[in-house]
C-alpha cells in the first residue's frame, strides 16, 4: 500500500510555458502562501515541504534533474504536465517512502506500444523545440490544479499519478512501482552486515 504524504507548510511552485504558469497559479489559490520559483534549483533550495513543477511539456533531462534535487535535498516533489491529449499529474514524488520519477519514466517505456515515436518528442524537447499542440482551454489548468490538490490530501499516495484526458475531461489513476535495483529509489536487497551473519549462521548449522 503506498504511503500518504501529509504536506505541512507551503509548497513551492514553479510554472514552465503558458500552461505550466497557468497551473501554478490555480495551485496557490488550494494553498495560501505559497512560493512561487523562478528556477528549478531555487525551488529546491526554499525552506519548502513540498515542490510543484508544472510544465507545458514533458522535458525528461528537466524532470530528471527535478528528481535529483528532491532526493538530495529530501523534498517530495509533484510533476504536472500537458502531454497532449492528456495532462498527467503525478507521480507524487517522496523520497524514501516510494518510487522516483526515474522509476516512473522506466516504467513508461516498458509499457508504451508507440515508445519509438514518444522518444523522439522527448528527445525535441530535450533540444528546446516545442513539436506539437500548443493551446489549452481556461478549464484544464483549473481542473489540473484541482487534481493534484486532491492528490496531495489525504485520499493521495506517493507514487499516484493522475491522468485526464483532454478529449472526454475523465480521469483515470494508478500507482507507480518501483523497479528493481533501482539506486535511487529502491530499498538495499539485503542490510549491511546481514549476508555476513547469514552466511556465518550456514556455516555454524553444516558443522
Amino acid at each position: 500500500m503506498a504511503a500518504a504524504l501529509r504536506l505541512d507548510g507551503r509548497p513551492s511552485l514553479l510554472g514552465n510555458g503558458n500552461f505550466g504558469d497557468a497551473v501554478a497559479k490555480c495551485m496557490s489559490g488550494y494553498f495560501p502562501g505559497s512560493r512561487f520559483a523562478e528556477e528549478l534549483d531555487d525551488a529546491f533550495r526554499e525552506p519548502s515541504r513540498l515542490v510543484v513543477v508544472a510544465s507545458s511539456q514533458l522535458v525528461p533531462s528537466v524532470h530528471e534533474h527535478a528528481d535529483e534535487l528532491a532526493y538530495k535535498a529530501g523534498v517530495p516533489w509533484l510533476s504536472i504536465t500537458m502531454e497532449h491529449p492528456v495532462i498527467r499529474i503525478g507521480p507524487l514524488v517522496n523520497p524514501g517512502e516510494g518510487p522516483c520519477f526515474r522509476c516512473y519514466m522506466s516504467r513508461r517505456r516498458q509499457h508504451d506500444r508507440r515508445w519509438s515515436s514518444s522518444r523522439i518528442l522527448h528527445d525535441a524537447y530535450d533540444r528546446g523545440e516545442s513539436p506539437g499542440p500548443g493551446g489549452f482551454l481556461p478549464q484544464h489548468p483549473r481542473i489540473a490544479a484541482g487534481a493534484a490538490a486532491c492528490l496531495l490530501g489525504e485520499h493521495g499516495a506517493t507514487g499516484q499519478v493522475i491522468t485526464m484526458s483532454l478529449l472526454r475531461l475523465d480521469l483515470a489513476a494508478h500507482v507507480v512501482t518501483a523497479c528493481h535495483g533501482c539506486d535511487r529509489c529502491a530499498p538495499p536487497a539485503v542490510l549491511p552486515g546481514l549476508a555476513d551473519l547469514l552466511s556465518q549462521e550456514v556455516g555454524a548449522s553444516a558443522h
